[in-house]
């Protein structure tokens, strides 16, 4: 009787035999568990990334739409200071004496002290066809010759008003890449008696950008109304003229919600 109790005994069984170990314990289920988990941590690694990436991004574009407006706003104070000093030069009683007589000593001397101010690279003064003849620094080989092709000249004399131009090789020296910026000179009856002239060489005007502390990873870009390099930090621009190969984007976008510069 004895043996068959516990033959008895130990035929029922004891709490936790069916599960030996718990269901945790079994290969299969700590791979899925493991598997869970490495893609609940991806999940919010993942979700956490994106979020650092958008908030960087959003700080990036931020920063650099800052930086494009302040560079913005200092071409246009720049153009602006520019033309107000031709045109305070192109006012002057004895500079408009001298332009009515021809006399290149004077308007030489002129010239002279008109290149002393910021922002002034090389002058000119042509007539009122765009016959250039009087310029400083002096390039003698410019004397003479018909600019009225150039779009500046197109520009100014269209309705007698300043005018900035496009970019355009000069004629003089080794003749590099400029902008010119130009004002008509009237005379006492106001009557349109020639053209006062600024052309700003490219590396003239890289050298004022570069003095606006970028960050050395953006890039920078400025292009004239015709979408031609002024300046770039990241492309070759002064040898020839060049296309800024998404002003097309870029114009359109202006179009369609945006003001240019």
């Amino acid at each position: 009787m004895a043996r068959h109790k516990r033959s008895f005994y130990r035929a029922i069984p004891r709490p936790g035999d069916r599960h030996s170990g718990g269901w945790f314990a079994k290969p299969y289920s700590i791979v899925f568990t493991a598997v869970v988990l490495f893609l609940l941590i991806l999940v919010i690694a993942l979700f956490l990334g994106y979020r650092q990436f958008e908030s960087t991004r959003h700080n990036a574009l931020s920063a650099d739409k800052t930086t494009a407006n302040f560079l913005a706003d200092l071409i246009l104070a720049h153009n602006k200071a520019t033309i107000g000093i031709l045109q305070s030069y192109a006012r002057r009683p004895l500079f408009i004496d001298a332009v009515k007589d021809k006399d290149l000593a004077e308007v030489h001397r002129h010239l002279s002290d008109l290149k002393k101010n910021a922002g002034i690279d090389l002058t000119f003064v042509t007539d009122t066809r765009g016959i250039l003849w009087a310029n400083f620094p002096l390039f003698p080989e410019g004397i003479g010759v018909d600019l009225s092709y150039r779009d500046w000249y197109k520009g100014v004399s269209s309705d007698w008003k300043p005018y900035t131009s496009t970019v355009f090789k000069l004629i003089v020296g080794d003749k590099p890449l400029a902008a010119a910026l130009c004002v008509p000179i009237f005379d006492e009856e106001e009557r349109v008696i020639g053209v006062l002239a600024s052309s700003q060489r490219l590396g003239f005007i890289a050298d004022a950008i570069k003095r606006v502390p970028f960050d050395p990873h953006t890039t920078v870009t400025v292009i004239d109304r015709e979408g031609q390099l002024l300046y770039s930090n990241k492309v070759s621009y002064q040898e020839t003229v060049t296309d800024y190969r998404f002003f097309p984007i870029a114009e359109e976008a202006l179009r369609g919600g945006g003001t240019a510069g």
